[in-house]
């Protein structure tokens, strides 16, 4: 497949973004294929470098944010003349339903989201917590080691290390746990995203 034929092809299959969108996938990937060129491939093997452009639409979907794959799920339905009449009966009689269904989903999904990065927040409010207990511990313990009591000061001082010690030994866990939970949430929303994809699409 030439570069024309594979950007032809591409713009066919992206009927669902709005043009400016549709634009800047087109520019990335004729970019990406004179890349290709640039380093030896000729025109076929660039575009076939690219791999297949299915699979392209599956990843451009599902870059797009939940709205968007409702609405282009819902659009391609409309266009469908057998599902004009159960729309049609699905939006009149049974609102009082699936509204209150898709409220709850999206209210759930919200909650989902909103409870990992309180988590994450919360970690790393903890470690903030140990961070300025250090610092402000050690001056502390200096301060009233000068002026009060050397053993008073000494003790405040040998917690504030402690807590810059607990600190020190948590923040490379916690990084790794953080990005797990990124990944986590990342991966969770490639699966939602996932249900509003055609399995025509996803071949």
């Amino acid at each position: 497949m030439t570069k024309a034929e594979f950007l032809l092809q591409l713009k066919k299959e992206l009927v669902f973004l709005p043009e400016q969108e549709t634009e800047k996938a087109l520019s990335f990937y004729s970019e990406a294929i004179d890349d290709r060129i640039e380093n030896g491939l000729t025109e076929e093997e660039a575009t076939a470098d690219l791999g297949d452009i299915k699979k392209i639409i599956k990843e451009i979907e599902l870059e797009l944010p939940i709205s968007s794959l409702v609405k282009n799920k819902i659009k391609n339905s409309h266009k469908n003349s057998g599902n004009k009449t159960l729309w049609i009966v699905l939006a009149v009689c049974g609102s009082p339903l699936w509204v209150p269904l898709a409220l709850t989903f999206v209210l759930l999904l919200f909650t989902f989201y909103l409870v990992i990065w309180t988590i994450i927040a919360a970690i790393y409010a903890v470690l903030l917590g140990f961070a300025t207990a250090c610092i402000g511990g050690i001056a502390a313990g200096i301060l009233r080691g000068i002026f009060i009591s050397p053993a008073n000061g000494l003790m405040i001082a040998g917690a504030a290390v402690i807590c810059g010690g607990s600190f020190l030994l948590l923040l490379r866990p916690v990084n790794a746990l953080t990005k797990k939970l990124i990944y986590f949430t990342a991966v969770c929303a490639k699966k939602i995203k996932g249900l509003f994809i055609s399995k025509k699409e996803a071949v």
